[in-house]
């Protein structure tokens, strides 16, 4: 079941326009600084952690030492 949600959530995330991604990128940013402020709520936070997560993990650097098959 979980794998699925994920399978899904990356598959939804892999089909936005790297526009709309960079734009989502200050909203995340934007809204961290806010939570640390105390602006926001703490779901905020979590939300925040869990976009910018996804940005690391499909960059091209990671996915280079995911997808290296050793055969430097």
């Amino acid at each position: 079941m979980a794998r699925s949600v994920i399978a899904t959530v990356l598959e939804a995330f892999n089909a936005m326009q790297e526009e709309a991604k960079t734009i989502v990128d200050g909203v995340a940013v934007s809204g961290g600084i806010a939570t640390l402020a105390g602006w926001l709520p703490d779901i905020t936070a979590l939300l925040t952690i869990i976009w910018l997560s996804l940005r690391i993990w499909e960059s091209d650097t990671v996915q280079g030492w995911v997808n290296n098959d050793g055969s430097d």
